[in-house]
């Protein structure tokens, strides 16, 4: 059996507190929904930052090692020797040559990797307008992981 309420305004009150913290309770879980998928970008950007740190110096190694043995054309050997941790005399020239190479192509990296987004962004930033800053921020990040590849 039901029970009667004595007072239909009591009846009321009870009915709309009960509806009231229902609709709470779907607004908090429709929040925490809609939240626990918000995508960031600072994860993604500190991630990359820490890989170039990680990768700078083996890169480094590897594009002297690459232009000792391709482009200026020294034996295996030569190029091993002078990128050993020891030192020696004989290999002190061979480490100029190479610097002076790689220095040359370091600064050609780094013009590219300058002026190319400073000029994109003239006409970058009127699409962001439209659509959106974060794919503008995801597509170096996208490119960096390609290079790294």
């Amino acid at each position: 059996m039901e029970q009667i309420p004595e007072n239909p305004a009591e009846e009321t009150i009870d009915e709309e507190s009960n509806l009231n913290n229902e609709s709470n309770l779907n607004d908090e879980s429709n929040n925490r929904n809609r939240h626990a998928y918000k995508l960031t970008v600072e994860v993604p950007l500190f991630l990359s930052f820490l890989a170039v740190a990680i990768t700078g110096a083996p890169t480094s190694n590897l594009l002297m090692y690459r232009t000792c043995v391709h482009p200026l054309g020294h034996s295996v050997n030569d190029c091993q020797s002078f990128l050993a941790p020891e030192s020696y005399n004989h290999t002190q020239e061979l480490e100029n040559e190479v610097q002076r190479y790689v220095t040359s192509v370091w600064t050609a990296k780094s013009l590219l990797e300058s002026l190319v987004p400073a000029f994109m962004s003239l006409f970058i930033t009127v699409w962001s307008d439209k659509h959106g800053r974060k794919p503008i921020l995801l597509w170096p990040l996208l490119g960096k992981l390609k290079f790294s590849i």
